[in-house]
């Protein structure tokens, strides 16, 4: 663990095997977080659980492993600032619906995804997935997101083991959506099958602008 203040990098390194069959196996700060600067994850397959309101000036960086609001608020563990999320990587939010005003950048490698377990979250801040590149969204079927603000970027949207709500067409990407085959649900909210399929036609091959079942 390493606190850099006041203009360095508050980084927790948490690594061992994360145990999806006992969530409660974490690294949880109580504590308030309030050195200057850069909140940053690291370590592949550790879990870190805020578990307090929190004060860092910057944004939110979870490079490796996976980050989890634990009993608070998203913007109140991780500040208001952008929460950019390298591949792989997860940000958990459990037990507390929420509207997250957060804004989200999608960095480099496989797809990073955010899950809500028990609870309806609503994705208030922008979203941008550049091209090449992938979000995923859920991952338990206890899981509800709903987006309400743009997605950007012209990467692909991926939906497993849970229900991801969209409110606009301004939420397609040109690139591609998978609607996972391990129990995910594309809700359209307003959002009507024509204008659907007047973004994406069905196929998910070479091209951008597709989608698939599974």
């Amino acid at each position: 663990l390493l606190l850099q203040s006041p203009t360095g990098t508050n980084t927790f390194n948490v690594d061992g095997q994360e145990n999806y069959g006992a969530p409660n196996q974490e690294l949880v700060v109580e504590g308030r977080i309030t050195a200057a600067g850069l909140l940053r994850k690291t370590g592949s397959m550790g879990k870190l659980s805020l578990a307090n309101t929190n004060t860092f000036g910057s944004a939110a960086l979870i490079e490796s492993g996976t980050l989890e609001a634990k009993g608070v608020g998203v913007d109140e563990a991780l500040g208001p600032g952008t929460i950019t999320m390298l591949g792989s990587t997860k940000l958990n939010v459990r037990n507390r619906s929420q509207t997250v005003t957060n804004s989200f950048a999608i960095g480099s490698g496989p797809a990073p995804f955010i899950a809500s377990y028990g609870c309806t979250v609503t994705l208030a801040g922008g979203i941008d997935v550049p091209a090449g590149r992938s979000f995923q969204f859920g991952m338990s079927s206890s899981s509800l997101l709903v987006l309400s603000n743009t997605v950007t970027g012209a990467g692909n949207l991926l939906i497993m083991r849970s229900g991801t709500a969209f409110t606009s067409t301004n939420q397609f990407t040109p690139g591609n959506l998978n609607v996972g085959s391990a129990g995910g649900i594309a809700i359209l909210d307003g959002v009507s099958w024509a204008a659907f399929t007047n973004c994406y036609t069905a196929g998910y091959g070479t091209g951008n602008r597709q989608w698939q079942m599974g």
